[in-house]
């Protein structure tokens, strides 16, 4: 027995055979701790010459096991070894080399370590030794203990790594290994192959040696009875270094061991508390699986945005991108298309960093939202160059038009401006309803190509666009950004027609307000520590901080109340609420707005926001702008009565303060707010800014009718420069060459006009010639319109033009005497030549015109400024200035000259950010919020950045989501309880109805004012708008608004349409004709926020296999959809899919099923015999209840006493307009014919006859339709009767 000989290299395999020789891994591991202790070189020299003797003996080891049949698998047995050489050589340390072998399968002997001296370089033949076992350990010990570039180029031999795919090594093998590989791991970088080639022998699928033979040994260990804790520490401590090591080469390495070293973890885990070394390693791996999660978490992330980048062109960042965002051009530029766009998401509920922070932010977001549309698309047009498929007129989220000429600049308001010209002869231009298409309106953003968008983008704004003018002959205006007017001179054929695409995004409104964004620092930022810091203890205003502050009140009786110090406790308190008619929510609500300098008002549907803002409204104008006004006199005689001066003095001192600023999002809500202040403060101290006002009273306070107020030095100014830059114009000949530059339009050139055949005089002889053959036959006219046979064509307008190369060989041919245009070309080619002359021509004009436009621009700025200055004037004469949120981004230099100290805004919650901010100047003291964040949200152009970059936030939800403080009405005055209950539990914590909705009447006709109609019939897409649209659906809305329609008590206007796509509102408008539902709202969810009618329809449009539920499941959207009306709500959908898809429709789903207002029939009651009528399918609406009633007869006794034969109907139920069809036996005078009372009642008897409906002849589609010809003649004669 040999029980000194070592287990080196034995296989885990083979320990029944190691016990079999009396192998003591004990003893064996406590010798060798020894050996690596003890610097006895005697020791060392006695172990050699040991290992030599058992060489000499036995003619060279084979190895435990190398009698048997283990020792010849692979190596199993151990290493076998050659004969030595001499005796001196087995001193081993000196030599330049040494070279360890291992005998293989085949018994051959391949070479497994190497150690190479750092002075010498190998010899060819290296000497060779063979060691014993014990021997082969000091080999492994002398490695562990040299350099670390020793160590790297040891593991990189072949053998090794052979070693490495062992997976039963002893623990010492692996301890030594792990011990050798950590110390390679560090070599420097002159060696760095050698490092790169250990990493992948380590990382090589499956990974064996750190994954299994390494977690064998740790797992043997940590479970033995006796356990060897410093070997232990060291082999974990080397095994955790080489993770870190590995890591730092390559960081997904921690993907690759992420499972073993939090196993090692877990395997520690259990004995920690027991060994405190034990427990200090454990710390350094429970550090490191922390470090492992955070770098698997950041890889995902890294991964997560290269996909980003590659879809998309954006990035998401974590921290500033370079560059000031100030420097940014807020056009579109060649960069944009690339990609590579760099964001940093919104914060949604902390602070951000400086002011500079948050509008870098607030900037870059903006921008890309308009900017990545126009990107996205145009790389959806590179893939579908030929727009094919069924959004062939669209490509993604821009609108596409082939065959774009660009011609005819000239000068227009703005400056330079290019005639472009669709092809008037494509489907999309011959589909397109011009008069109320919003495509190609001012100031929208056009990015134009000749090579399909490969090299040369040009970017252009619309100037101007006439309805007539489009949608004739296809013109509109463009005007090129000034990068691109530069790109657009530089072309060398301008002839060639475009492909433009125009983004989805309205860049007018993104440009004033990303130029706003950029104008705002520190230094003119207001109310930056509740915006930017988001302070939650919110100050009173500024202005009343200094002086104490008496109101006055008008009360729910239209009296004035005595003066009160709004912040004064006790006596002298505030009014009652009643007093001023609030409810408690309203009256706290408003009492926060008139003492905080920084008001957040949440209304929930139907709670009198726009109520409680007018009254705030009023109370500010009445105590702080000295608005006239008379004691106790109603609201409308205040809007017109001024007072007295002792009253206005009492009860309205004057203040010091600025114009008050109202903002809202839309125009319409912006008028609606005005309208609702003409009652309580005269025309003449309000102003409204835009001309998109609907509302004739509000047109004579809108700021550009205004026009008695732009009079003294700064009218004369005006006029003076206006003058000016006309006669510029007629000096510099400017007038002749626009005329010219438009008459090449449209219209024809006589053939001597100047200039025209300036490079082609080869062509002009000739036509020269053909007139005066003309003139020689007295044939009248001007040679071009005989030459282009006008008489075949209208004008010049349609396409097609020869090309430079085409016109260069006729002009060759031409010259040699080859050719007569005049004789040899056909009509086409001849208007394609003229169309030629006429580019070439225009072409010509060009340097003419632009080398008067930097004086035209120097003078349009001039007049600019000077308007500019008037519009400043007019605002600081009046008390009220309202304006959109881009109104008040375009006038933003003007706002700051202007500085409104009170700011109010309308549905708040509805706006982007940066469009209040950028309403705000530093001179605002008093900043009030009205809105709902539960509603509407603003709407980014781009999905994504709403999803992904919180785009979509207002400041109003930020505000609330950082805890600033804010008041909530929750008293609802607008929805009967049963439609209430919707939105109460499930949108709204808390929303209480008030008295006066809850006796509302029944809806007529029906079962219940609230019902869910389930079905499950598909949707489609519709190819023009790529929106979503479902026929089911709008066939059952339109057969219930028919319906209505009928009963006694509704007009059209009371029945209101709803959808959530545009698809589908165009559906529905295609199936109600206009002499029978005129009056009747159709519109999307978006357009109906803050309105209200008596019923509401709702279609939901979504059904599909895939379940998309799309804007449906938005909850800020179907809360707006299910709080509109006041009486009754139906609404169609798929409810499964609904339910399946969405927590808060599931929820409505539960609530309809237990009140039974929810399933597949609708239930139709009739007002007069109080039958039921099931409802499944549109055709039933015709089959049940064809005149608003049932199937049954009228029969009701007239007052002539005979009996109404009508089908049951609820319309004219009294019969007071109803006129008698029976018989008449009187006969008319004087022509003695019979009374039509018989004619009539033998087309009732007839058309029963014929299965039709008397109610059939008062539609004039159903005859229209119908193929039995006696009917349609009876209706004819029904209808001239």
């Amino acid at each position: 027995m040999r029980s000194s000989k070592r287990s080196f290299g034995s296989r885990r395999g083979g320990q029944g055979h190691h016990q079999n020789h009396g192998r003591d891994f004990d003893n064996g591991n406590k010798r060798n701790t020894n050996e690596e202790d003890a610097s006895n070189s005697e020791r060392d020299d006695k172990q050699w010459q040991r290992t030599s003797e058992n060489v000499r003996r036995r003619g060279g080891w084979e190895g435990r096991g190398g009698h048997g049949s283990q020792g010849n698998r692979g190596g199993r047995g151990g290493h076998a070894r050659k004969k030595p050489l001499s005796e001196g050589s087995q001193k081993g340390r000196s030599f330049a080399s040494l070279i360890l072998y291992k005998k293989g399968p085949s018994g051959r002997m391949s070479p497994l370590l190497k150690r190479f001296s750092r002075d010498t370089t190998p010899p060819v033949e290296l000497p060779k030794i063979v060691w014993e076992e014990d021997s082969s350990s000091k080999m492994l010990e002398t490695k562990s203990t040299a350099s670390t570039r020793d160590a790297a180029m040891f593991c990189n031999q072949e053998s090794f790594q052979d070693l490495l795919n062992d997976g039963y090594l002893g623990d010492d093998w692996v301890d030594l290994m792990l011990t050798i590989i950590n110390k390679a791991l560090v070599a420097d970088d002159s060696i760095s192959s050698f490092k790169e080639e250990l990493k992948s022998s380590l990382l090589q699928e499956p990974l064996l040696f750190l994954s299994k033979t390494c977690i064998q040994r740790f797992t043997k260990e940590l479970v033995s009875s006796c356990l060897k804790i410093d070997p232990l520490l060291r082999a974990l401590q080397n095994y955790l270094d080489i993770f870190h090591r590995l890591c730092a080469m390559d960081p997904l390495v921690s993907k690759s061991l992420i499972v073993q070293v939090k196993t090692v973890k877990q395997l520690m885990k259990a004995e920690v508390h027991e060994n405190d070394q034990l427990k200090g390693i454990f710390d350094l791996y429970s550090q490191a699986t922390v470090e492992i999660e955070r770098q698997e978490k950041e890889r995902e992330e890294r991964e997560k945005r290269m996909k980003e980048m590659e879809r998309t062109g954006r990035v998401v960042l974590n921290e500033k991108p370079l560059g000031d965002f100030r420097e940014i051009s807020v056009y579109p530029t060649e960069e944009d298309l690339q990609g590579g766009v760099e964001l940093r998401p919104n914060c949604t509920d902390k602070a951000f960093e400086s002011v500079d922070d948050y509008l870098d932010i607030q900037f870059r977001l903006l921008r890309e939202d308009f900017v990545s549309t126009l990107r996205l698309g145009i790389q959806e047009f590179k893939k579908n160059p030929n727009l094919q498929g069924p959004n062939c007129f669209r490509s993604g989220d821009v609108k596409i038009y082939e065959n774009l000429e660009v011609s005819s600049p000239y000068f227009g308001q703005n400056g330079l401006v290019y005639v472009a010209k669709l092809n008037t002869k494509s489907p999309m231009f011959q589909r397109m309803n011009w008069l109320s298409s919003k495509r190609l309106i001012y100031g929208s953003l056009l990015c134009l190509s000749q090579d399909n968008f490969d090299k040369v983008n040009l970017f252009a704004v619309i100037s101007e666009r006439k309805n007539k003018t489009i949608s004739t002959d296809g013109e509109f205006e463009i005007e090129f950004l000034p990068d691109s007017q530069a790109a657009y001179d530089e072309l060398t054929s301008k002839n060639t027609p475009f492909i433009a695409v125009e983004s989805t995004a309205y860049f007018e409104a993104y440009k004033h307000v990303l130029r706003g964004i950029q104008k705002l620092s520190d230094s003119n930022f207001a109310f930056a520590k509740y915006i930017i810091r988001v302070e939650t203890s919110i100050s009173s205003p500024t202005y009343t901080r200094f002086i104490e502050t008496f109101y006055r009140f008008i009360t729910a009786a239209n009296d004035v109340t005595p003066p009160v110090s709004i912040f004064q406790e006790g006596e002298g308190k505030w009014p009652p609420l009643n007093q001023l008619g609030f409810n408690e929510s309203q009256y706290e609500a408003y009492k926060m707005a008139l003492t905080k300098e920084f008001a957040v008002i949440q209304g929930p549907p139907g709670t009198g926001k726009t109520f409680v803002g007018l009254r705030i409204a009023e109370t500010l104008l009445y105590n702080l702008y000295g608005v006239p006004c008379t004691v106790a006199a109603s609201k409308h005689a205040r809007q017109f009565e001024e007072g007295s001066s002792f009253e206005r003095e009492l009860l309205c001192p004057d203040r010091v303060l600025n114009q008050m600023l109202i903002v809202c999002y839309t125009n319409h809500a912006l008028d609606q707010f005005l309208e609702g202040m003409l009652y309580f403060c005269p025309l003449k101290y309000m102003i409204r800014v835009g001309s998109r006002s609907k509302n004739e009273v509000l047109g004579q306070c809108n700021l550009k009718y205004r026009k008695e107020w732009f009079t003294g030095q700064l009218g004369i100014t005006y006029s003076q420069t206006k003058r000016k830059l006309d006669r510029f114009i007629e000096e510099q000949s400017i007038n002749k060459i626009n005329r010219e530059m438009k008459h090449s339009k449209t219209h024809f050139f006589l053939y001597e006009h100047p200039g025209l055949f300036e490079d082609f005089p080869e062509f002009f002889e000739q036509i020269q010639d053909y007139a005066d053959d003309l003139e020689d036959k007295r044939i009248a006219g001007d040679a071009m319109y005989h030459w282009l046979k006008v008489a075949l064509r209208k004008s010049i307008n349609s396409s097609g033009i020869l090309s430079d190369e085409r016109v260069e060989d006729l002009k060759g041919l031409a010259a040699a005497g080859k050719l007569n245009i005049t004789v040899d070309l056909s009509v086409d080619d001849r208007w394609k030549l003229y169309r030629h002359i006429v580019a070439q021509y225009r072409n010509y004009m060009v340097p003419a015109l632009k080398s008067h436009q930097e004086n035209y621009r120097r003078l349009l700025d001039a007049q600019a400024e000077l308007r500019m200055q008037q519009e400043i004037d007019a605002m600081k004469k009046v008390r009220v200035i309202g304006m959109t949120t881009t109104g008040a981004a375009r006038l933003q230099l003007a706002l700051q000259e202007v500085r409104p100290e009170i700011v109010l805004v309308e549905e708040a919650a509805e706006v982007l950010e940066a469009h209040i901010v950028t309403a705000l100047s530093k001179h605002c003291k008093h900043l009030i919020l009205i809105g709902d964040h539960k509603q509407l949200k603003p709407n980014p152009t781009v999905y994504d950045l709403a999803l992904k970059y919180h785009l979509d936030l207002s400041l109003f939800e930020r505000m609330v989501n950082n805890g600033l403080p804010v008041s909530t009405l929750n008293i609802q005055h607008r929805m009967r309880p049963e439609i209430s209950k919707y939105i109460r539990g499930h949108i709204y914590d808390r929303l209480d109805d008030h008295q006066s909705v809850l006796d509302r009447d029944p809806v007529e006709g029906m079962k219940s004012p609230v019902y869910l109609f389930n079905h499950n019939n598909p949707e489609k897409s519709d190819e023009g708008t790529i929106s979503k649209m479902n026929e089911f659906e709008a066939l059952m809305v339109v057969g219930l608004t028919r319906y209505l329609l009928r009963q006694e008590s509704y007009k059209p206007e009371d029945v209101t349409i709803i959808t959530m796509y545009t698809g589908q509102l165009l559906l529905i408008k295609g199936q109600m004709p206009k002499h029978e539902f005129n009056g009747v709202k159709i519109t999307s969810v978006d357009n109906f926020q803050g309105e209200e009618n008596k019923i509401v329809i709702i279609s939901l449009v979504r059904s599909n296999p895939e379940k998309k539920l799309g804007f449906v499941k938005i909850k800020n959207r179907v809360c707006v959809s299910l709080s509109r009306a006041q009486y009754g709500m139906y609404v169609f959908g798929n409810f499964d899919m609904l339910s399946a898809g969405s927590s808060l429709w599931r929820n409505i789903v539960e609530e309809a099923t237990k009140v039974n207002e929810l399933g597949t029939s609708l239930l139709l009651s009739c007002q007069i015999h109080k039958n039921l009528a099931i409802i499944e399918t549109p055709e039933d609406f015709r089959k049940k209840a064809p005149t608003g009633g049932c199937q049954l007869k009228c029969n009701t006794t007239l007052e002539c006493g005979h009996i109404c034969k009508m089908k049951c109907h609820s319309k004219d139920w009294k019969h007071e307009k109803y006129q008698c069809t029976e018989p008449c036996t009187k006969l008319l005078s004087p022509c003695n014919h019979s009374c039509p009372g018989q004619i009539v009642n033998h087309i009732m008897d007839k058309s029963e006859e014929n299965g039709h409906d008397f109610s059939d002849f008062e539609s004039e589609s159903s005859s229209d339709d119908c193929d039995d010809r006696s009917f349609q003649m009876l209706a004819a004669m029904y209808k001239e009767l």
